[in-house]
């Protein structure tokens, strides 16, 4: 699911699996599960795996593309491109805000590309623009408050 977590504009050639060496990317599922922070959803039709949310946090000395301090997550989701515009995002999104204010977190974090769709996504669900890292948003989201 990293793989399709990355935004493509259109036109683009596909990314290459070969991007899932990058450590900077890496941190981002390798041993997902095994850290107390964890936490994800999956999304499945059928039997298979047609879409994911999940977060983590980073330390300071390994941060993630939209890291904002040690004790607040970050998320990723991704959805397989067939199931776009079906409102999995949605209901994936809603669903882990609600298990990380469950668990504490105060605040949640990521990182998208301005141009992408996902950036609706997150506007709708009260994330807010908190600053840049390169060419991407950092967005937060305040945790405890209803997501429309």
């Amino acid at each position: 699911m990293t793989v399709e977590a990355v935004y493509l504009p259109d036109g683009s050639d596909p990314v290459s699996r070969s991007l899932l060496d990058d450590p900077r990317l890496r941190r981002y599922f390798e041993g997902f599960g095994t850290q107390p922070d964890d936490v994800g959803v999956v999304a499945t039709c059928e039997g298979v795996d047609v879409g994911a949310c999940w977060a983590r946090c980073f330390s300071p000395d390994a941060p993630g593309y939209g890291w904002v301090a040690a004790d607040v997550p970050e998320l990723s989701i991704a959805i397989a491109d067939p199931w776009r515009g079906r409102g999995l995002g949605t209901l994936m999104l809603r669903t882990l805000l609600d298990r990380l204010a469950v668990r504490g977190c105060r605040q949640v974090s990521l990182s998208v590309d301005p141009a992408s769709p996902a950036r609706r996504l997150y506007e709708r669900l009260d994330f807010l623009h908190l600053g840049w890292e390169g060419t991407s948003m950092t967005m937060i989201r305040q945790l405890g408050t209803a997501a429309r």
